[in-house]
């Protein structure tokens, strides 16, 4: 039985790859569902999202007045973009309810490593013309250096997932040596993790500079948890990864892609699609970069975007 929990062998290590693609388009989703509900928060009308994978998400709202990104109410709007993620890494590893499967503590571990290196370390410096924090950095007089908090702040947080990921590992091979806890945060996170930056550099171009810097973070914490870390393995047995964690991964890779695809694919002219649930007003943040789409229409039916609104 605890043989077929130890996350290198290719089965376990193959539907931790397929949760990865379902964890960190959902880090995207959560990142611009933070920012949503942080602006609702404010006294904004949540009315769409964009989820565009060369630049920072963002929840397409309804602003109470021209002013509203400069005042205080609106830290949620800026913020909740991080918030989110930043909740899902801590509570993901230890503290979300699971079934007791390997298939269950994979996807904890992928879900609390996509939040931690995709919502906190690489969106918020992916683009900084663009992005939450710098804005709200710039708005309370902050300089743009305080912006690597959040990466370093990643990186502290990623060590949970590097410490619950080698718990597995130790489980099933209770004597594997650094070397073999090391490979196992190579494998299962660093993996991933290169895989979306390259498919990012694909669909967008090349990739900042920051924003790799950024990434790297996390990426060493891990490795340097995992070689540091002594856990004891699981007290309760773990049931293996069976049919049934295939076809939940399958099922939610295809839904979250699905929706970054129609919420955030690229447009001609560097434009990206944007889906809209709501009637935007003429104090809509909606970017110049944007051609949203109502939900179930072809019409978009919007009045003219403020460009001069963040």
């Amino acid at each position: 039985m605890h043989r077929d929990l130890n996350p290198l062998i290719p089965r376990n290590l193959l539907i931790s790859w397929l949760l990865a693609m379902f964890a960190i388009p959902l880090t995207l989703v959560a990142a611009a569902a933070g920012q949503g509900i942080g602006a609702w928060f404010g006294g904004c009308s949540w009315i769409g999202i964009t989820l565009p994978l060369g630049r920072p998400v963002w929840a397409l709202v309804n602003e109470p007045s021209i002013h509203f990104a400069s005042l205080g109410t609106a830290d949620g709007y800026w913020l909740g973009s991080l918030i989110l993620p930043l909740l899902l890494a801590l509570l993901a590893p230890g503290f979300i309810p699971r079934a007791r499967t390997a298939g269950a503590e994979l996807l904890m571990i992928q879900l609390a490593w996509a939040s931690a290196f995709a919502g906190l370390a690489w969106l918020p410096l992916l683009d900084l013309t663009d992005s939450h924090l710098s804005h709200w950095l710039d708005f309370h007089r902050l300089g743009q250096h305080w912006i690597w908090v959040a990466p370093a702040v990643a990186g502290l947080i990623a060590l949970l997932a590097a410490n619950r990921l080698t718990k597995l590992l130790v489980t099933a091979s209770p004597h594997a040596g650094s070397g073999t806890r090391v490979t196992a945060a190579v494998l299962h996170l660093w993996l991933p993790a290169a895989g979306w930056m390259l498919l990012v550099g694909i669909v967008s171009g090349p990739l900042s500079h920051r924003a790799v810097a950024a990434a790297a973070i996390p990426c060493g914490a891990v490795a340097l948890g995992a070689l540091l870390a002594r856990p004891v393995g699981h007290s309760r047995p773990l049931e293996p990864v069976n049919t049934r964690t295939w076809v939940y991964g399958l099922t939610a890779v295809f839904l979250t892609g699905a929706l970054v695809w129609v919420a955030g694919r690229p447009l001609p002219n560097q434009h990206n699609a944007g889906l809209l649930w709501g009637r935007p007003l003429a104090t809509n943040n909606i970017r110049s970069w944007v051609t949203p789409k109502r939900l179930f229409s072809r019409q978009t039916g919007i009045e003219r975007p403020r460009e001069d609104l963040p």
